[in-house]
């Protein structure tokens, strides 16, 4: 199980709790609304180079998501790991992206969300490219490719292609 926010962190007290691996509903929407929003604050600020403050706020939304499980936000907080694993190059943060990407792809399948499952083999990818697994990187994008081509495209489609490139 990866550590609590999936990532190490300059404050080690924040390691010391578990992902637990539930996938049950029952999450009110106003938590919901403030776990996505935690989670797509952590994307933007990995994007512009923040990466202190995204590892922060993903700790915070799969902390909550501890307290109130709900599989979709758990899934989709825990591939934004490999994204910051990516952007910091710590092996470290490279290996528990790699963990955090394995669980998201078990909740996904779990729950049957096949747009999550998607999602969670495209963060996949990109930790064991991170990791430098580079064919190993290239059988999960092909495959996850497949299926978005099979099911008529995905938003995944280009994640998955721009990680495929960078594989090649």
């Amino acid at each position: 199980s990866v550590p609590a926010g999936g990532m190490r962190n300059e404050q080690p007290a924040r390691r010391n709790a578990s992902i637990t691996s539930s996938t049950s509903s029952g999450c009110a929407s106003a938590a919901a609304a403030s776990w996505s929003s935690r989670v797509a604050r952590a994307l933007s600020c990995v994007a512009s180079g923040r990466l202190v403050e995204a590892r922060e706020g993903v700790q915070e939304a799969l902390s909550g998501l501890e307290k109130r499980p709900q599989a979709e936000w758990r899934t989709f907080a825990l591939c934004v790991l490999p994204v910051l694993a990516d952007a910091t190059g710590d092996p470290a943060d490279a290996e528990l992206a790699e963990q955090a990407a394995a669980e998201a792809t078990r909740l996904a399948q779990d729950s049957n969300n096949v747009v999550m499952t998607i999602h969670a083999r495209s963060a996949m990818a990109l930790a064991t490219l991170v990791r430098g697994r580079l064919d190993e990187s290239m059988v999960v994008i092909e495959d996850a490719l497949a299926d978005v081509r099979r099911r008529g495209g995905s938003w995944d489609e280009a994640e998955l292609l721009v990680t495929l490139a960078r594989a090649q």
